[in-house]
């Protein structure tokens, strides 16, 4: 897969979502485990082919691992990519139920998402909800911290490459396994393994931020080697890292920080 980015493109990462905002022009035809939004940035509809489907939008679903080709036909759009097994994640897919279809987003919902993109206090999550509100998908985000999650995460988070048990988790915070794996679902949106997987990816594309190349950076977040890295960018988001990191003026990466 070739991806062709426009200049000034954006890409936000924390953990379970990602988003994209910019122009792919050759995205040949691909799939991958997030589930996505695809949502016009300008005034431009984007032309999108699934298996059984080709037709032009302004905002479309696409359910996991369903092969699509998008074209964004000259105009600038967002990729919304959610983890399936997190919290938004999951109900969406409960939402639409269907493979991939249509979405009726407004003109003026649109221009509000567009608008945030240039606020100071942009956040991914403010995206999420609004998308979510229009599509009348209720939310229930008053889950308060849990000090045992505090305490799994900060071990997480100073562990060199993101490879530990839940057995050993379960014990640092005398809880056993089962009920720690549903305790950082609920608080956390993701399980325990898709956490893990999003902090190691997380890590090397800091790293790659930080000035090192994709084989130190791959090492140090935990992968075997570059090309581990770079399969597991593509197998989660559909794109490809050396794209994303072939022109630093080209595509701005921003890690959102973990709230």
């Amino acid at each position: 897969m070739q991806n062709i980015l426009a200049k000034k493109s954006t890409l936000y990462i924390k953990n379970g979502v990602a988003l994209f905002i910019g122009n792919l022009k050759d995205n040949a035809g691909h799939k991958h485990h997030s589930i996505q939004l695809v949502i016009s940035n300008s005034d431009s509809s984007f032309h999108i082919e699934t298996g059984d489907d080709s037709v032009e939008s302004k905002s479309y679903f696409i359910n996991s691992n369903i092969t699509h080709k998008v074209s964004s036909n000259n105009g600038s759009i967002m990729l919304l990519l959610l983890e399936p097994e997190s919290y938004y994640g999951e109900l969406i897919a409960q939402a639409l139920q269907n493979s991939h279809q249509h979405i009726n987003l407004s003109t003026d919902l649109l221009t509000t998402i567009n608008k945030a993109h240039y606020a100071d206090d942009f956040c991914i999550n403010n995206v999420i909800e609004a998308i979510f509100k229009a599509l009348n998908i209720k939310l229930d985000l008053k889950s308060t911290e849990d000090k045992r999650i505090i305490k799994v995460i900060n071990f997480i988070s100073n562990l060199n490459n993101k490879v530990v048990k839940p057995s050993k988790l379960a014990k640092i915070v005398h809880l056993s396994e089962s009920r720690l794996q549903h305790l950082f679902k609920q608080k956390k949106g993701l399980s325990i393994k898709r956490y893990l997987l999003w902090k190691k990816m997380i890590d090397g594309v800091n790293a790659v931020i930080s000035g090192n190349n994709f084989t130190f950076a791959a090492h140090e977040a935990g992968f075997s080697d570059s090309a581990h890295m770079s399969r597991t960018f593509k197998a989660m988001f559909g794109l490809k890292l050396s794209s994303i990191f072939k022109d630093s003026s080209s595509v701005q990466v921003i890690i959102e920080k973990e709230s």
